[in-house]
């Protein structure tokens, strides 16, 4: 009888045991959206170019390198007039048959997979992250809205948990204009129940992250 209760009571214990190891092993996996530069961004550095394809004439300006210290600052949106679909511009892009170029550094999450470039705009868009091109995008002509939806993504080029550099260029050559843009970095957490949830409520408060579903 009391070998049978010494045996039970292994049982139990290795039992009880085996669950406590199990759970330890029960990760579980989220994909979140996060935002890291909003639609009408604050203090945006940018400058107007008259050079139809300035990145070519000044490649410069798409360097890790460059000294843009001296360019405007202004906040996104940039145009000349309100679309109906649209807020108005928050800064003034008065000069006609120009381009505007803008460079923001962003600091991206380590746990990025894949980092995406938006932006609305009346003519031609295309984004660099860390002097690589991800891309451009013409129209032909203004539809309802006269506002076009450029996006691009990648997952390379971008290094996770450090300071990113993107360089947006857009331009017009007729006399309506108007340019805002997003960034947003898709983030892959893996982390056991009992210990993450927290890291991952950090990375949504900090980054303004939202769960894809």
């Amino acid at each position: 009888m009391l070998v049978a209760k010494r045996l039970l009571i292994n049982a139990l214990f290795c039992i009880i045991i085996g669950i406590i190891c199990l759970s330890e092993l029960v990760y579980a996996q989220s994909t979140f959206l996060a935002i890291l530069k909003p639609w009408g961004a604050d203090s945006i550095k940018y400058r107007m170019y008259e050079e139809l394809y300035p990145y070519n004439t000044h490649p410069e300006i798409l360097t890790l390198e460059y000294d843009d210290s001296n360019w405007e600052i202004g906040n996104s949106s940039f145009g000349n007039t309100t679309p109906e679909c649209l807020e108005a511009p928050e800064t003034q892009w008065a000069l006609p048959n120009t381009g505007i170029v803008i460079r923001v550094w962003v600091h991206v999450p380590i746990e990025t997979t894949e980092i995406t470039v938006r932006a609305k705009r009346t003519y031609v868009a295309l984004s660099y992250i860390n002097e690589e091109g991800l891309g451009s995008s013409l129209t032909s002509g203004p539809d309802d809205c006269a506002i076009y939806d450029y996006s691009r993504s990648t997952n390379e080029h971008f290094i996770p948990g450090e300071l990113n550099l993107i360089v947006v260029y857009a331009r017009e050559t007729t006399d309506y204009r108007y340019f805002d843009f997003q960034i947003e970095a898709e983030l892959d957490v893996i982390a056991s129940e009992s210990s993450s949830w927290g890291a991952i409520k950090s990375i949504q408060d900090t980054d303004r992250s939202v769960p894809l579903k």
